[in-house]
């Protein structure tokens, strides 16, 4: 089973995943519940991506997404900030873009939250107003 990131994403060019993300415990029965509580305020509430495919394999990021050795992925587990970008040899695969285009805005996330029936219960409640209150957009990582 994947590990599961808990992330901000502090900026957005270049995109740069905050240093406190934290993993969760896939299987548990309250991350499970807390997650069916997200989908069903909105499903892009806590948008999943694979961390593989975070990085271009060729140059310009377009051939595809994902291929590059294990060697040479985002290390999730590594303290610190992850700034994605061709500065720094990580540069972003077009399904990261595409992915992070579609992320709802902060201000959307509260809105939906705001207007929830049943706001979602848990832990990880708090640290998402949290983020979405300083203009974070967190994202759900699966990484091998």
């Amino acid at each position: 089973m994947p590990q599961l990131w808990l992330c901000p994403i502090r900026t957005d060019e270049p995109v740069t995943i905050g240093a406190d993300r934290m993993t969760v415990e896939a299987d548990s029965p309250e991350w499970m519940t807390f997650r069916q509580s997200l989908h069903a305020v909105h499903p892009r509430l806590l948008p999943l991506f694979k961390a593989d495919l975070l990085l271009a394999d060729d140059e310009d990021g377009r051939e595809a997404c994902g291929g590059r050795e294990e060697d040479a992925a985002v290390s999730l587990a590594a303290g610190g900030e992850i700034v994605l970008d061709e500065r720094h040899d990580m540069p972003l695969s077009h399904c990261a873009e595409a992915f992070l285009d579609r992320l709802l805005t902060p201000q959307e996330a509260l809105s939906l939250w705001a207007s929830a029936a049943q706001p979602p219960q848990g832990v990880w409640s708090e640290l998402l107003l949290a983020w979405w209150g300083r203009g974070l957009s967190p994202i759900l990582l699966a990484q091998r």
